[in-house]
């Protein structure tokens, strides 16, 4: 007896500690899961096209180059007193979209020192089209009933290249130049996460390995609940064979005793009937 109830006890110790198991991998594949989902928005929100992704009048989105990061020409007491700073490579800034309503005063509010994303036309190793900079604005002057803004990249020389972009452009080259808007937030360390993410690695880590280890724990799962529902089965079956069997013995006890009875009583009438003929005999 004491036996079977230090068994049932380990069962159920084991029990629990299964239970527990279970819950701390469903809690860690739900944080995954979630985790997973708010990667994958910022995955997708973070487009470096140079038409991005707006959302509610801003965009996200990463430094791929080293134009930003250091000062190579600003004079320190003056770059101290800029709100966006060096933008090392992968960091993720946020930018306030200039739009047909907003333009005018969007313009008049900008200052020399404020950092800029634009679309520039121009030719990369031999390549001539319109690539996305993020550069910080050096000079703004009136011209062609908007402005000329002068932007160059922090990490440059003094002496180094300039890209000229006009807020209303005239010619058709010069259209093809246009800001898109101003950064307003950077972050370094979120922006390498997001780099990452977008990698082929990060898509590997983000989609691929969390989805075969759901895989391998779901088909772990399934095994072991066949298993354990094959061994309740053959406990329940052990068990009834060993019902059976003692209904058997009992059965089998019960008709030893009826024999008994019946060879004691036959006993008893033989030695009546010995006394009966003595008796006579006398």
């Amino acid at each position: 007896m004491e036996e079977a109830q230090e068994v049932k006890k380990e069962e159920n110790k084991q029990s629990k500690v299964r239970k527990i198991i279970s819950i701390v991998l469903d809690a860690l594949f739900i944080s995954f899961a979630a985790f997973a989902v708010v990667a994958i928005i910022f995955r997708n929100t973070t487009s470096n096209n140079k038409n991005g992704n707006s959302i509610n009048g801003y965009q996200l989105r990463t430094v791929e180059t080293g134009s930003m990061s250091e000062n190579n020409h600003i004079d320190p007491e003056t770059y101290k007193s800029y709100s966006i700073k060096t933008l090392p490579v992968n960091s993720l800034i946020r930018i306030k979209e200039v739009t047909e309503k907003n333009a005018e005063k969007f313009y008049e509010d900008l200052k020399v020192g404020d950092v800029v994303t634009f679309v520039y036309y121009t030719s990369i190793n031999g390549k001539t089209g319109q690539y996305v900079y993020t550069h910080r604005l050096i000079e703004k002057t009136p011209a062609l009933e908007g402005y000329k803004l002068t932007l160059m990249g922090d990490a440059e020389q003094a002496s180094g290249g300039v890209q000229t972009v006009y807020t209303n452009p005239i010619t058709a080259e010069q259209s093809f130049s246009y800001v898109i808007g101003k950064v307003v937030w950077m972050n370094h360390p979120m922006g390498e996460v997001v780099s990452f993410l977008k990698s082929r690695n990060g898509i590997l880590f983000l989609v691929v390995i969390p989805c075969t280890l759901l895989c391998f724990f779901e088909i772990g799962k399934i095994i072991f609940y066949v298993y354990k529902d094959k061994k309740e089965k053959k406990l329940i079956k052990a068990g009834e064979t060993q019902a059976q069997i003692d209904s058997n013995q009992a059965e089998i006890e019960n008709l030893k005793a009826q024999l008994a009875a019946l060879q004691n009583k036959e006993q008893e009438e033989a030695t009546n009937v010995d006394k009966e003929i003595d008796e006579k005999e006398e």
